[in-house]
């Protein structure tokens, strides 16, 4: 079986029974009929908060939910500007066009390596800084 782009999402389940007769038909979420969505275990639907930053990690898998996934951040962090995840969340999906809110995230406090190793790759005048903060806190990933 294919593996799935849902394999980096934490706490993720995906069951594909397909067969396929080529591997280049594995799953493309963007070309299913009515695409897909994240569910549930329990049936209801989470907060926003909590389905922002699901689909902020989801978006980074499967690049289908990034447009979904900056419209429920957007909205989480108007609520709540002040939510260091929810700007590193935005930051990380939207790359290179999401500096300003890494750096936020950090100024509120976040202690994201993968917010630290974004800035440390960005053209930001202290991305030094950014890849030493992130060597210090994970040496060995």
């Amino acid at each position: 079986m294919p593996k799935s782009p849902l394999n980096r999402i934490a706490h993720t389940a995906h069951t594909n029974h397909r067969i396929l007769r080529r591997a280049e038909e594995a799953l493309d979420p963007s070309a299913e009929p009515g695409g897909f969505d994240l569910t549930y275990e329990t049936g209801r639907q989470a907060d926003l908060r909590t389905r922002a930053l699901a689909y902020g990690e989801g978006a980074r898998g499967v690049p289908a939910f990034a447009e979904r996934a900056t419209r429920l951040l957007e909205e989480a962090l108007r609520q709540d500007p002040s939510d260091a995840d929810l700007s590193a969340a935005l930051g990380l999906v939207r790359g290179d066009r999401g500096i300003a809110f890494l750096e936020h995230a950090v100024e509120l406090g976040s202690s994201s390596v993968e917010v630290r190793l974004a800035l440390c790759q960005s053209e930001a005048p202290v991305a030094a800084r950014y890849c030493r903060e992130a060597i210090a806190r994970a040496p060995y990933e």
